[in-house]
């Protein structure tokens, strides 16, 4: 009935370290907000014209990748426990807006998902542990952050192990070539079953044909004006 924490001058520094630790033990959804980059909604009075071409804004509707959205979605909802993707595709072929969308519709069914920042700590993705819900890790411009990729896959390896629900990773990048080797030849045996599951044929390749780019260059223009 009486809940309490000491916090001593003295032990300042452990003390309410200790306190955050157990708040975010009894409230695992305290570390949610902070975990993923939230896509903003609205552009603010001052912003620049250039903002206007920036991916979270969403100015132009996302079109034209039914298919490729469909494919993602039938991944994230099949059987197995932890499984990742790649999706490759050159700047502004868009792979964040597929993305986005992705994580958009997987929210509105209870699932925690979203596109984090390349530095996150590998700590805190391990709270997530404690979320009762199914989770897609996103990691756009995956390339140079090899070393996050193994930590988050070090941390979605364990928690497949101990969770009921599904969880995944989707990696992002301009291409598929040396970047992977040391993820898919790493010595810890986390890893390399969770990138082991992101085999060639299941990559999806988002391509920019000329008729595509000129649809969607078209719908752009009427978008700004």
């Amino acid at each position: 009935r009486v809940q309490s924490h000491t916090v001593d001058q003295a032990r300042w520094g452990g003390d309410v370290n200790r306190l955050l630790d157990r708040l975010v033990e009894l409230v695992p959804t305290l570390v949610v907000p902070p975990l993923f980059t939230a896509p903003v909604r609205s552009l603010s009075p001052d912003a620049v014209p250039s903002s206007l071409l920036r991916t979270e804004y969403g100015v132009v509707p996302f079109t034209g990748r039914s298919d490729q959205l469909a494919e993602l979605r039938s991944w994230v909802n099949d059987a197995a426990a932890c499984s990742a993707r790649l999706v490759v595709g050159a700047s502004g072929t868009g792979k964040t807006r597929l993305a986005r969308a992705l994580c958009d519709e997987l929210a509105g069914t209870g699932w925690l998902a979203g596109i984090v920042p390349g530095q996150t700590p590998s700590a805190q993705i391990r709270q997530t542990a404690g979320v009762d819900k199914p989770l897609l890790v996103v990691v756009d411009d995956a390339e140079p952050y090899v070393q996050q990729i193994t930590a988050i896959a070090q941390v979605l390896g364990d928690q497949s192990l101990h969770r009921t629900t599904p969880v995944r990773l989707l990696l992002l990048a301009s291409a598929d070539g040396d970047w992977l080797r040391p993820l898919r030849t790493h010595a810890d045996e986390r890893v390399r079953a969770v990138v082991g599951t992101m085999t060639g044929w299941s990559t999806v390749r988002l391509a920019a044909s000329p008729n595509y780019l000129r649809g969607q260059y078209a719908l752009a223009r009427t978008t700004f004006a």
